[in-house]
């Protein structure tokens, strides 16, 4: 897609809008306003591909300089969660951008918290009935556990999901429940949530995930706040 195609994509689109708003407390024990978005938007996209690229590179020189040798290095960065920072997500908007698609932003300190991105509708494995898939979904590097500080905020990332969840059921038409393909650090917080592996569904390094219809309504009864 050449410059002015993605300049008419963005003009044909109105900001994301929030849905959810209200206050939440960080790890430091303040109050925080916050807001969850919803809609296709290139600038919140954008945000999260420059705010999140440069913590990155800080937590990485930060373990680069504190390493005692190559060895050293490689163990540290192994340990660090940044599975996905190789992410695009200005790339994924241009190529995501139809009815199908579904974008959801939790922001908060004037700043991307985390993002998700789901399609609908997916095929169940285990009723053949209509949920949503989640394509993305990450939290900022200073939401994660990181050698610089403590997770700003916790919880980012269920919230998106669980909002996701809400928005499937209540105005998608959708039966609880969703399905995703996790990256192998994510697999254990799924196991966590209720989700079933299907490992015949699985896609190159990614096992096939889906929560069946109590376990989505028990994960999605309590929202943080």
């Amino acid at each position: 897609m050449d410059i002015q195609s993605i300049k008419s994509l963005i003009a044909s689109f109105s900001p994301a809008a929030a849905v959810v708003s209200g206050f939440r407390t960080s790890t430091e024990g303040k109050s925080v306003s916050f807001q969850l978005l919803h809609g296709w938007d290139f600038s919140l996209a954008s945000k999260c591909d420059t705010e999140w690229t440069a913590k990155n590179i800080e937590i990485l020189t930060s373990v680069q300089q504190s390493a005692k040798d190559e060895a050293d290095l490689i163990e540290k960065v192994s340990s660090l969660h940044m599975e996905d920072a190789h992410w695009r997500w200005t790339a994924k908007a241009i190529h995501h951008n139809s009815q199908e698609y579904n974008w959801f932003f939790y922001q908060a300190e004037n700043a991307v918290q985390g993002a998700c991105l789901i399609y609908h509708p997916k095929d169940s494995v285990i009723d053949g009935q209509g949920i949503f898939y989640i394509e993305y979904v990450a939290v900022a590097p200073w939401n994660r556990p990181n050698p610089l500080s403590t997770a700003r905020f916790k919880g980012v990332g269920s919230d998106l999901i669980k909002y996701a969840s809400k928005y499937a059921t209540e105005t998608l038409g959708l039966r609880p429940g969703f399905s995703l393909h996790s990256l192998p650090k994510a697999a254990a917080y799924y196991n966590k949530i209720g989700m079933t592996c299907f490992p015949e569904r699985k896609k190159e390094s990614l096992d096939y995930y889906e929560m069946a219809r109590e376990a989505a309504q028990e994960f999605g009864a309590a929202v943080n706040g």
